[in-house]
């Protein structure tokens, strides 16, 4: 297939596109969401899927989250704003149908609200559970693919129980994971307790953060946004990067207070008695992967206070962790501890925010940032900086290296304008390097990473967004370019087709010749009230490090980003319908013809997905 196969293709189908019709009511709540990231890290997709289910075990309440807790949401500028809006305004509601008015929101739209919040704290029993299973076949032989079952379950009294159980492909063990967590209400107003696997949100993230997604977003001004404080449940697949213990949290205004501890095995190769790697996949099939899981214990614990006023929060925070090997990125210690510090002032559309760390073993990052956000305009700028000997397995501030310990410095500024008709413009430029490089004899590596793009989104629901991505590295002379196009538009109320486009390429491959990938979706209502999506993609991808990732609709309330590689195409099928009023069957069908471009090598496979979820 050549690029120009895929023009033509793209030609034809895009003028179905420009008709104005009714709003669609389609549940695009997971693209609505993943919309939001312009990632290369295909692992970063499982951490948005744990950042979706960290928010429905602590989910705001509408009446007493604060603006800069909706301007941390990973919700496009448009519902953002809208949200921030009425927050101003001091609107209260009981109904969702209400606000959906007041706001002008697409069913979508609301879809995705609700992922991250609640109207009011609820005094009636709820629960949830999941259970997905995959097949898979390739060239004649068929393996069991991801096995997940997840329970969550809320009383009347708001005390929370959940547990995750979870395999991955080609695991000898049917349950290669287990975990669970609980939560108490808060006793007396004020105190509130926790137990089992839990994550810690603590300022920039530069030690504990409750996500630990490195995906950079086109919300150009919430890249360098910090989440809620403090304590949440953990009941997601990463089977090494969490807490397990006991945490507390002291609710005393403004005075807040937080203690935890946590024993916990993590999966590590070793070598002579010294941890050479720590694995984070959870992947273990192989004889090594088997070898490295739960070999390393760690022991940690930490203590911190916040001081909240109207206009700000400030925190401080110290831990110590003790392991039962040394490991060798931190000098070969089997301790480490350290001290945070946080701040965060607003006032009158003008932030101010950043976390100080420093680490027993000399280690140091830092992070400020300043920004201003009117109603049409928003600015923000960021300097970081994190030391050869930065080590924060639990972290994740910004920055653009991925890797353990951290090592780099930059200085991030972000733009975004309302435009007229709905249109909004955002662009940013990161400069970054390296303060030393990790390979001995090597230039430590240093650059720019450059987005710009604009999008509108109407109130039926129709989108249309385009985005431009450049990376330059000034000390190997390359330079890296995507390009993302996206349409969407609703025919009639059960009915609305897609594309989605993105082409690769860098300084020694023309875009003609680069890595291109086009989409075509649709989506359906049947009268019984079953729901249809059907779609193909096409991929052309010459080289490795032209690959793309590409977005595909899945299950409800799951995501795909898919790697493609080679030429070929994928076809999928997915069928969900609700069964009575508590339960939801859902199954998909993928089919995928791929063959290599050097080498006249072939495969196929194919895909089968089955999700059931009861609401208790």
């Amino acid at each position: 297939m050549q690029y120009q196969h895929l023009t033509v293709l793209g030609v034809v189908v895009l003028p179905l596109f420009f008709r104005t019709v009714p709003l669609a009511a389609q549940d695009y709540s997971s693209a609505e969401i993943s919309d939001v990231y312009f990632t290369d890290d295909a692992l970063d997709i499982d951490e948005l899927q744990e950042m979706i289910d960290t928010y429905r075990q602590n989910p705001l309440v509408w009446d007493n989250c604060r603006i800069k807790d909706l301007k941390a949401l990973p919700l496009n500028d448009r519902l953002k704003s809208t949200l921030i809006n009425l927050k101003q305004n001091r609107k209260k509601y009981s109904d969702w149908k209400q606000l959906a008015t007041d706001a002008n929101l697409a069913a979508a739209e609301v879809a995705a609200i609700r992922s991250f919040i609640v109207l009011s704290r609820s005094s009636v029993a709820t629960g949830q559970i999941l259970s997905a299973l995959s097949l898979k076949s390739r060239d004649g032989e068929t393996t069991l693919g991801k096995n997940l079952q997840r329970v969550r379950y809320h009383s009347r009294q708001n005390w929370f129980a959940g547990t995750v159980l979870e395999s991955d492909a080609d695991e000898p063990d049917v349950w290669d994971y287990r975990n669970f967590s609980l939560r108490s209400p808060k006793i007396h107003d004020r105190f509130e307790l926790l137990g089992g696997a839990f994550r810690l949100n603590w300022g920039q993230g530069l030690l504990f953060a409750s996500n630990l997604m490195s995906g950079r977003g086109t919300d150009v001004t919430g890249n360098l946004s910090s989440g809620r404080q403090g304590f949440k449940n953990y009941l997601g697949a990463d089977e090494n990067r969490y807490l397990f213990g006991v945490a507390g949290q002291f609710y005393l205004r403004p005075l807040n207070v937080y203690s935890f501890i946590s024993h916990h095995k993590l999966d590590a190769s070793v070598d002579e008695n010294i941890v050479t790697n720590l694995r984070s996949d959870g992947i273990h099939i192989s004889a090594a992967q088997i070898e490295a899981k739960d070999a390393l214990s760690e022991m940690l614990g930490g203590f911190g206070l916040t001081y909240d006023w109207n206009g700000g929060t400030v925190g401080v925070l110290g831990y110590g962790a003790g392991y039962s090997l040394p490991i060798r990125v931190i000098e070969n210690r089997q301790n480490i501890g350290g001290l945070t510090v946080f701040h965060g002032v607003e006032n009158d559309g003008i932030s101010i925010s950043g976390e100080g760390a420093f680490l027993s073993n000399h280690g140091l990052g830092l992070i400020e940032n300043i920004g201003l956000d009117l109603e049409k305009f928003a600015m923000i700028a960021g300097w970081r900086y994190f030391s050869p000997q930065f080590f924060a397995p639990l972290g994740s501030p910004f920055k653009k290296f991925s890797g353990m310990p951290n090592n780099e410095s930059g200085f991030y500024t972000g733009l975004k304008v309302k435009l007229p008709r709905r249109w909004w413009w955002s662009g940013y430029v990161d400069f970054y390097r390296e303060i030393e490089s990790p390979v001995a004899g090597e230039m430590p590596q240093n650059g720019l990473e450059l987005l710009t793009g604009a999008n509108r989104q109407t109130a039926s629901g129709n989108l249309i967004e385009a985005w431009y991505k450049h990376t330059k590295s000034y000390t190997a002379g390359a330079n890296d370019r995507q390009l993302k196009l996206h349409i969407r538009q609703n025919y009639c109320p059960n009915l609305s087709l897609e594309i989605r486009a993105v082409a690769h390429w860098n300084a020694q491959t023309p875009i003609s010749d680069g890595g291109q990938a086009i989409g075509f979706i649709g989506r359906g209502v049947l009268p019984d009230k079953t729901r249809l999506t059907v779609g193909i993609t096409h991929c052309f991808v010459t080289a490795g490090d032209l690959g793309i990732y590409f977005y595909e609709p899945g299950l409800p309330t799951q995501f795909n980003l898919n790697s493609l590689t080679g030429t070929g195409q994928r076809y999928f099928l997915i069928i969900s319908r609700a069964i009575g009023s508590a339960c939801e069957i859902a199954g998909a069908i993928r089919w995928r013809s791929t063959w290599s471009v050097s080498a006249e090598h072939s495969s196929n496979e194919f895909s089968g997905d089955l999700q059931l979820v009861f609401d208790l």
